[in-house]
């Protein structure tokens, strides 16, 4: 009986909680509308999540969805279509305890930018960052509430607790509800902070600074498995041609001929140019992987 009280005192608690900081994010713009879903597992077994429609600055703790372990519906309104996508995060990432996704402007911003990488969508900007959020993943467009997320989700084999929806926003894990939203609004500061220095060459945390976080803090950032630094160190046919388009703009041009013609000039073999673009797709990777 006593269990059972606790139980019940503690989900009664993150009720509240839920509502308590969708209403925080909210006022400060996060998340317009009825735009974006929390949700937080329970210790019993299940997990609460908010409406499907509902706004998170006016939520009503009795009326979160409370679902099974499978996901299905067992009290309170109809949940958010966004099911899949945070049970994909859950099955896949073992420490998650709750889940923050929204709409966040910079972050939305963020994700439709097309010098993204994949595996890491945000440099190394600050210590706060990497300590909050590791790296952030980009997974590509799905239409929200598509089944098809929780397979890009579930790609990542859990190694990313923040992930960009591309032309959609974040979706941010954590040990604790608190942990996952901290996390969310670090992620979309360091966004806002990426748009505001684009071109403009910043300084970066070098990578002696955070091999440093990462022995004092603990921080944990993705390994790329031998396949994935190949793809990203093979440039593609595109790839190439721009490059070599905007050297062409800097006054360097690089053209290439067949083996048989006798240029009157003294233009670099294509071979050799697709190797230095293949250095220059290294070099970005490796920067913005650590």
């Amino acid at each position: 009986m006593t269990a059972m009280r606790t139980e019940n005192s503690n989900e009664t608690r993150l009720r509240e909680d839920i509502c308590r900081f969708g209403r925080s994010l909210f006022e400060r713009g996060l998340t317009p509308g009825s735009s974006g879903n929390i949700s937080v597992r329970l210790d019993g077994g299940g997990w609460l999540v908010t409406p499907t429609n509902a706004s998170l600055g006016f939520l009503d703790p009795a009326r979160l969805s409370r679902l099974d372990d499978q996901g299905r519906l067992v009290s309170g309104d109809a949940p958010t279509k966004e099911v899949p996508l945070h049970n994909a995060l859950y099955d896949t990432r073992g420490s998650a305890r709750a889940i923050v996704h929204l709409h966040s402007t910079h972050s939305v911003a963020l994700s439709m930018l097309p010098e993204i990488d994949p595996r890491a969508a945000l440099p190394p900007m600050t210590a706060y960052y990497l300590m909050k959020c590791g790296a952030t993943a980009l997974v590509p467009y799905y239409r929200p509430g598509d089944p098809a997320v929780a397979d890009a989700i579930k790609g990542l084999a859990g190694k990313y607790s923040s992930v960009l929806l591309a032309n959609h926003g974040p979706v941010v894990a954590g040990d604790t509800l608190e942990a996952a939203v901290f996390a969310t609004e670090e992620l979309e500061e360091t966004a806002k902070l990426y748009l505001l220095l684009r071109g403009m060459n910043p300084r970066y945390l070098s990578p002696e600074q955070v091999s440093d976080l990462v022995k004092v803090f603990g921080v944990e950032l993705p390994q790329l498995s031998e396949h994935e630094r190949e793809c990203v160190a093979k440039p593609s046919d595109a790839e190439i041609e721009a490059a070599a388009r905007v050297l062409d703009e800097a006054g360097r041009h690089f053209h290439w001929w067949d083996k048989s013609v006798q240029p009157y000039t003294d233009p670099i073999a294509k071979s050799e140019f697709e190797g230095i673009v293949e250095q220059m797709l290294i070099a970005t990777s490796k920067t913005r992987s650590r």
